[in-house]
């Protein structure tokens, strides 16, 4: 009866604790990487006091001995969980919210709660509720399966839907079409217009900058315009065609180190600028040449006059030309030589049919007008901007009910609204992220080590992951005695179905090999993850 006390007083404070800081409005922040687990948890902390209750009533019979110590380790996984939650609740408690403009909130959102401490948490808290899954599989073996079916029961229907969910997941990522381009042919009629006009075509090097802020669309339209540029008639106006991500670094050798790769990987070595300047030039002499400088934030003329100079001394042939994408008007107006193409935010219906096409695996399937209602309202939270649009329409097709639709609509994370567009989508991929289970969380911000813009090797990847210790393999897959490569697998599989990753390359069997992350998406990578690595 001592311990019977003992346990139920721990169990008991540790119950009133999960449910005090699932109530509590800080938490939305300090639990934003393990709010999944914490749920959990306090479902599984509601148990425990069914199961004393359970274990009390029992008549004394000759499994007592092994029924103690069952509640034993009930006692241990509570001792566990109250001391997690008084971390939790010493952290909530620690944070002063005094930033009043949502760029604040937003940086706060990540900063003010260090990931090393959430990240912990959240192994911490993945780790108990495991224990507890052991102690509800161990019940049968003390006379207590009865007690516990009706929980079970409710928790095999969850999983039922959570499997069936992830099945759709894995199909979709090798089958799923590719993402639809709306409202963008207008724009793009009028740049390939600009680029083949006869005009054009007698200048020695055109530049054109596409302009907007992140998630507008801008590397989408650039490759858009370089597909078209490869078809059909269009190949005798440009031969050859290059791309390069430059982003924050614009170093000029590493520019034509890349174009060199592109035209001749057997010279990949070549290190002086004279080298390089002089193999490209054999390569490209008197060609029309279409380069795509994507990502561009230098706003220092010199640098650009310097690349400039470099790519005259290459004899292309007049009408050679140069597309810059980037979100700096500035770094625009020292490049361009060309009309600026007007890429325009997306209006609210033009949002809808591509959350709509990622949402469901056959759009042009009926929609229930409730569940249409809610993604249109969604739609409108997207501001415009298709990257938006695209991640909360991949977070939707795993929501399987309408009262999950509603849920996200009605979640906590648009109260931090704003009118700008650039913290409307931060807003959309912290939803996305938050909505991650723990170990992909960790997964996902270990991708902030990889180099920004640069191709990821799926089966690289997923050993790095293995190398850190981050995959952690559900109930279900321990049960199926699951590799860590084929978790590693899953795992890769839902981050690119979220569009979290962005499939590159696809090998013969039209599985994806090689994934991208977009610059926007690794910038939120770089957030959550920069208090741990």
């Amino acid at each position: 009866m001592v311990v019977l006390s003992l346990l139920t007083s721990v169990a008991g404070g540790a119950v009133s604790k999960v449910a005090s800081l699932a109530n509590d409005q800080l938490g939305l922040q300090i639990v934003c990487c393990f709010r999944n687990e914490l749920n959990k948890l306090k479902e599984s902390s509601d148990q425990i006091g069914d199961m004393m209750h359970d274990a009390a009533h029992e008549p004394e019979d000759r499994k007592l001995r092994a029924r103690a110590r069952w509640m034993q380790r009930i006692i241990g996984v509570a001792h566990d969980a109250e001391d997690i939650l008084d971390e939790v609740q010493y952290e909530v408690d620690r944070i002063v919210i005094e930033e009043t403009s949502l760029d604040k909130k937003i940086l706060g959102f990540f900063c003010n709660n260090p990931l090393v401490f959430r990240l912990q948490m959240a192994r911490k808290i993945h780790d108990i509720n495991t224990s507890l899954e052991n102690l509800k599989t161990d019940a049968a073996s003390v006379g207590l399966a009865t007690t516990m079916r009706s929980n079970e029961g409710a928790a095999s229907s969850r999983g039922k839907v959570d499997r069936k969910t992830f099945s759709s997941l894995e199909k979709n990522v090798v089958t799923h079409k590719d993402a639809i381009i709306v409202g963008r042919d207008e724009v793009l009629s009028n740049i390939i217009a600009t680029l083949t006009d006869s005009n054009n075509q007698e200048k020695v090097l055109s530049v054109m900058a596409i302009v907007g802020f992140g998630g507008l669309g801008k590397t989408t339209l650039a490759q858009l315009v370089t597909k078209q540029l490869k078809e059909g008639e269009m190949k005798k106006y440009f031969d050859p065609t290059f791309w390069v991500y430059v982003s924050i670094n614009f170093d000029v050798d590493d520019i034509l180190h890349q174009m060199v790769q592109s035209c001749d990987a057997t010279r990949a070595n070549l290190s002086s600028r004279d080298a390089l300047i002089e193999s490209l030039r054999e390569n490209l002499r008197e060609k029309r040449v279409f380069l795509v400088l994507d990502d561009v934030w230098n706003e220092e003329k010199e640098k650009w006059d310097l690349l400039k100079g470099c790519l005259l001394q290459l004899d292309f042939a007049k009408g050679s030309t140069v597309i810059v994408t980037t979100r700096s008007g500035e770094v625009a107006s020292i490049m361009e030589t060309l009309g600026r193409p007007d890429l325009k935010t997306l209006t609210d219906d033009e949002c809808w049919s591509i959350l709509k096409d990622r949402a469901f695996a056959d759009p042009n399937d009926p929609i229930a007008s409730e569940r249409e209602g809610i993604g249109r309202e969604l739609a409108k939270k997207c501001a415009g901007l298709p990257l938006a649009a695209r991640v909360l329409g991949s977070l939707m097709h795993s929501k399987i009910s309408q009262s999950e639709w509603s849920s996200i609509l009605e979640s906590k994370i648009w109260q931090l609204s704003s009118n700008k567009e650039t913290s409307w989508i931060m807003l959309v991929l912290m939803l996305s992220f938050d909505n991650l289970e723990s170990p992909l969380k960790q997964c996902f911000a270990y991708c902030s080590m990889l180099k920004r813009g640069s191709l990821i090797e799926r089966d690289y990847l997923i050993q790095l992951w293995m190398g850190q210790g981050l995959l952690q393999p559900s109930t279900e897959q321990r049960k199926q005695k699951m590799e860590m490569e084929d978790v590693g697998d899953e795992y890769f599989n839902t981050l690119l179905k979220n569009s979290l990753l962005e499939d590159a390359t696809k090998g013969m069997d039209a599985i994806i090999t090689k994934c991208k992350m977009h610059d926007l998406l690794n910038d939120l990578a770089i957030e959550v993850s920069k208090c741990h690595y």
